[in-house]
């Protein structure tokens, strides 16, 4: 009997412990204190970050859990500029007023400009238009909406970037359009080691 209540005494402070860990997030006061490069994150309301003076963070390695928020105010920038973590089940809207939020960078995405071995699960971006605005036919950095560029283990499943999203290359009058790494999901991705994207 002492054992059995031991053990569930010992299991409900292991499972207290373990989300004592988790960091809400439920503002973006919240959001631009809090969100780290490491740790484990879960989002307990939709948040606005227009305004916040929010920076994308260089490297994301842990666990961001949007629990089917929405994150908006980004404005012409990533979430994270390199994911090496776990994100689900979130969306990221870019529109203002009816308006697409337009990125015209080389090597860019909206979640992340790039995704080293990141896992993405769940995921929505919607209301955002990506340029890709580089002539220079060496230039092969790629854009997509969930990332510029891939590369390592990466799992992406059941994302999907909605009709609001618009992807094409800017061409400048008299200039030659050449073929550009576009994606809906990755713009250029590194295919060793590469995990298999089922549903995206």
């Amino acid at each position: 009997m002492k054992n059995t209540i031991c053990s569930a005494l010992a299991g409900s402070l292991f499972s207290f412990a373990a989300y004592a860990d988790v960091i809400e997030l439920s503002s973006a006061a919240d959001f631009t204190a809090k969100f780290t490069g490491t740790g484990e994150f879960v989002l307990t309301d939709d948040i606005d970050l227009a305004g916040s003076g929010y920076t994308p963070l260089a490297e994301f390695s842990g666990t961001l859990d949007g629990d089917g928020h929405t994150i908006t105010g980004l404005g012409a920038q990533p979430l994270v500029t390199l994911c090496k973590g776990t994100v689900r089940d979130l969306a990221i809207d870019g529109a203002v007023d009816g308006e697409n939020t337009v990125r015209e960078f080389t090597g860019a995405g909206v979640l992340c400009d790039t995704a080293q071995g990141a896992s993405v699960f769940d995921c929505t971006i919607k209301g955002y238009t990506l340029h890709h605005s580089v002539e220079d036919r060496s230039v092969q950095d790629g854009i997509g909406f969930f990332a510029g560029m891939a590369s390592g283990r990466l799992r992406i499943e059941r994302c999907v970037a909605d009709e609001s999203c618009c992807l094409y290359q800017k061409t400048i009058a008299g200039t030659e359009c050449y073929n550009k790494p576009l994606g809906g999901i990755v713009g250029r991705v590194d295919l060793i080691n590469m995990v298999g994207t089922d549903g995206v």
